[in-house]
């Protein structure tokens, strides 16, 4: 970040340059791809003003974030209801709130509630893992959209839900997982 001249004293000496207090000035663009993803419900408000604030008067704020009916946010939410499922009885920490991916819903109701004016593009593409690259890749895959690695793939497998929900993205020719998303596009 390089202020503009005008923010910056007239001053041979380049330390002031660093040493002045030029948080009013604000980027000309912030952005956010997938960040707020994890970013706990409860201080997604706080987030969003800590975002906001960033910017400069008449800057761009563009966050992607996945839709509930996203692949990922479906998944997630599958993934932890299967976990406390299988640790009910279990008094450890498997039982503490998993993570929840905080969705572009959650997201656009917190600029609302906040009076910020805000656009929405949703765009929808796949994520394909191959079952060439073995079950590890895909293991990989989804421990990262669940945010947790408590769950093996044959755990999932064999789960009546996720077992069901994973068939149901393979593709016709059993060569990968087809997982579909949907992503929304937010610019403020």
């Amino acid at each position: 970040f390089v202020p503009p001249s005008d923010a910056v004293a007239a001053s041979s000496d380049n330390e002031s340059m660093f040493s002045q207090d030029l948080s009013h000035i604000g980027y000309d663009i912030v952005y956010s791809v997938h960040g707020f993803a994890t970013v706990p419900r409860g201080k997604i408000h706080a987030a969003l003003r800590n975002f906001r604030a960033s910017m400069r008067p008449g800057g761009l704020g563009f966050i992607a974030a996945a839709t509930e009916q996203s692949h990922d946010a479906r998944f997630a939410m599958m993934y932890h209801d299967e976990r406390r499922k299988i640790f009910a009885a279990v008094n450890t920490r498997m039982n503490e709130e998993p993570p929840t991916l905080t969705s572009a819903e959650v997201i656009c109701d917190a600029l609302s509630a906040q009076g910020v004016s805000y656009n929405v593009e949703v765009k929808s593409h796949v994520t394909l893992v191959s079952v060439l690259d073995g079950s590890a890749m895909l293991e990989a895959y989804l421990h990262g959209v669940a945010m947790d690695d408590t769950l093996s793939l044959d755990t999932m497998l064999q789960s009546s839900t996720l077992g069901s929900y994973l068939s149901s993205c393979l593709t016709p020719d059993g060569s990968a997982y087809a997982f579909p998303q949907r992503v929304a596009h937010v610019t403020i």
